[in-house]
C-alpha cells in the first residue's frame, strides 16, 4: 500500500499546482478578493486602523462591512512582501496550506491507527478539485481564512476528547474567536461539534466528555463578551457590523441574491458532484465486477456530515447567498465521502501494476515541470479585467496616488474599478464632490457647466475620458 500512496500524493500534488498556480501568477481577481486585498494593504501602510479599516476615502472610509482579523492578517503579507499584486497570492496560498494540514490533522485522528490514516491523499484531493474551493484561494476570499480557524476548531476538539485534555480546548476556543473576528457569526458551527461527537457515538455516560462540551461552547463566547468590555475598538466595530451588515442581510434588505432560501442546497449538491460521481462509478466498477461494496465508517461519517450541515444550514436563513458561503462547510462534507470513497479506492487499486505506479509518478511530475514553467512565463499577466487594467493604467499616469476624483455616477457605481485604483493606486472616486480631475463616460457630452472648469488630459481610455481642472 506505500508505494500507491506515494503515488497518488505525488499526484495530488500535482493537481494542486495545475489548479492553484497558473492563476496566482496572473494578475486579475475577483472583486470580493480585491476588495480584501485593498483594504489589507491600506492598513500596512498605515492608512486606516486595525479596528477600523479604510478602503477609499468615498467608499467604505471605515470599513465595517466585516470583522477585521483578516485584513490585519494580510496586512502583514503586505509588510513583508511589499505591494505586488502576488502578495496577496501568496497569503491565499498559505491559508490553502494550512486548511490541507488541518483537513489531514483531522482525518488522522478520525483514523488514528487504522489502514486507512496514511491515505488522507484521498480528502485532499477530493476537496481542492472542488470547483469553488479552489476558485476561492485564487480570488483572495475571507472564507479562506475562516476555513483555516474553523477547521483547527474541530481538529483541537477533537484531539482534546482523543487525548482527555482540557489546555486543547483553550486553543480550539481560541480559533473559534479568531474564526468569529475574520467573517462573523459563521465561524461559530464549532460550538458544538463534541455535543455532536457525544450523539453520534452515544458517550452519553462520560460526565467528562459533557464537560468538555460544556466548556467548548462557552468558552468562546466567553472570550468574545470579554474582549467586547475590554476593547472599545472591538466594541465599535463589532456594533456597527451588526447594524450594516448582518442584520440587513438577515432582514433580505440588502444584496438579495436569490429567492429561494434552500437554492444553497443545489450549489451544494453541484459543488459535490464529482466525489459523488467517483464514488458511484466506483460502486458501479465494483459490481461489474461481481465483488461486494461494504460500506464502513458509518459513525465517523455521520459524525462529519453533522458539522458539515452544521457549518451550511444557517446560511439560508438569509436571501443573501453566495456559493463561497459554502467554502468552510465543504471540507467536512468531503470527509465524510472519503470515509466510503477509500475502502473501494483501495481494492481497486490493487489492480494497478507497479509499471503503471511509476508512469503515474512520472506523468505527474512531468506535469509539476510544465505548469511551473508556464506559470512563470505568464508571471504578471492579465487573466480578467483587461479593460479595467487598461483605465486604470491611463488613469494613474495623469492622477497621482492619494487622489480623488470627480466622476459620474454610472463610473461610480463600478465597484470593480473604484477595488483596482484603491488597491494599486490609493486613488478614490467621488460622485458627489467636483475635485481636481474629473472622469466621465466617453459616451456621453460633458455639460457646459463642467466644461467650462475642465479641460481634456487623456482621452486613450476605452469607456471613459479624464479631465482636469483649468488653471
Amino acid at each position: 500500500m506505500l508505494h500507491q500512496n506515494k503515488t497518488f500524493w505525488i499526484f495530488t500534488v500535482s493537481i494542486f499546482i495545475i489548479l492553484l498556480i497558473p492563476a496566482m501568477m496572473q494578475q486579475g481577481m475577483f472583486l470580493d478578493g480585491i476588495t480584501y486585498s485593498a483594504i489589507s494593504k491600506n492598513m500596512a501602510e498605515g492608512i486606516g486602523s486595525f479596528w477600523s479599516p479604510h478602503y477609499t476615502n468615498t467608499l467604505h472610509s471605515d470599513f465595517f462591512e466585516h470583522p477585521p482579523f483578516v485584513f490585519g492578517l494580510q496586512s502583514l503579507f503586505f509588510k513583508i512582501f511589499g505591494n505586488s499584486f502576488f502578495t496577496e497570492n501568496i497569503y491565499s496560498l498559505f491559508t490553502c496550506l494550512l486548511s490541507s494540514v488541518a483537513i489531514l490533522l483531522i482525518w488522522n485522528q478520525m483514523f488514528k491507527n487504522t489502514e486507512y490514516k496514511n491515505w488522507g491523499w484521498v480528502p485532499l484531493l477530493l476537496w481542492i478539485i472542488t470547483p469553488i474551493i479552489n476558485w476561492s484561494f485564487k480570488n483572495n476570499l475571507l472564507e479562506n481564512t475562516l476555513s483555516v480557524f474553523t477547521l483547527f476548531a474541530v481538529f483541537f476538539q477533537i484531539l482534546s476528547i482523543r487525548k482527555n485534555n482540557y489546555i486543547l480546548l483553550i486553543l480550539a476556543s481560541l480559533s473559534i474567536v479568531l474564526g468569529f473576528l475574520s467573517k462573523g457569526f459563521v465561524a461559530l458551527f464549532p460550538l458544538i461539534t463534541i455535543w455532536i461527537y457525544i450523539i453520534v457515538f452515544k458517550e452519553f455516560k462520560k460526565l467528562k466528555l459533557f464537560f468538555s462540551a460544556i466548556s467548548s461552547t462557552i468558552l468562546p463566547i466567553l472570550f468574545l463578551i470579554i474582549l467586547y468590555f475590554l476593547s472599545p475598538g472591538f466594541q465599535n466595530n463589532f456594533d456597527h457590523y451588526l447594524s450594516q451588515q448582518l442584520f440587513p442581510a438577515i432582514q433580505n434588505q440588502r444584496e438579495i441574491t436569490t429567492h429561494f432560501h434552500a437554492s444553497l442546497v443545489l450549489q451544494l449538491l453541484i459543488q459535490l458532484i464529482i466525489p459523488i460521481l467517483i464514488l458511484s462509478i466506483l460502486i458501479v466498477f465494483r459490481y461489474i465486477r461481481k465483488e461486494k461494496v461494504i460500506f464502513g465508517n458509518h459513525k465517523i461519517a455521520l459524525f462529519l456530515v453533522l458539522i458539515a450541515l452544521s457549518a451550511s444550514l444557517p446560511l439560508l436563513i438569509t436571501l443573501k447567498q453566495r456559493t463561497f458561503y459554502l467554502v468552510p462547510s465543504i471540507p467536512f462534507f468531503i470527509l465524510a465521502l472519503s470515509c466510503f470513497v477509500i475502502p473501494i479506492v483501495k481494492s481497486t487499486l490493487l489492480l494497478i501494476s507497479i509499471k503503471m505506479h511509476h508512469w503515474i509518478q512520472w506523468i505527474s511530475i512531468l506535469l509539476i515541470v510544465i505548469t511551473l514553467s508556464f506559470s512563470i512565463i505568464q508571471f504578471g499577466e492579465i487573466k480578467r479585467d483587461r479593460k479595467i487594467f487598461h483605465e486604470m493604467k491611463e488613469i494613474s499616469r495623469f492622477v497621482p496616488e492619494n487622489e480623488n476624483i470627480f466622476t459620474h455616477k454610472s463610473i461610480w457605481e463600478n465597484w470593480t474599478l473604484s477595488a483596482y485604483l484603491s488597491r494599486y493606486h490609493n486613488i478614490s472616486l467621488n460622485p458627489d464632490v467636483e475635485e481636481k480631475y474629473l472622469l466621465f463616460p466617453k459616451q456621453l457630452i460633458l455639460p457646459p457647466t463642467l466644461s467650462k472648469k475642465y479641460e481634456l488630459v487623456n482621452s486613450n481610455l476605452i469607456n471613459y475620458t479624464l479631465y482636469k481642472q483649468k488653471d
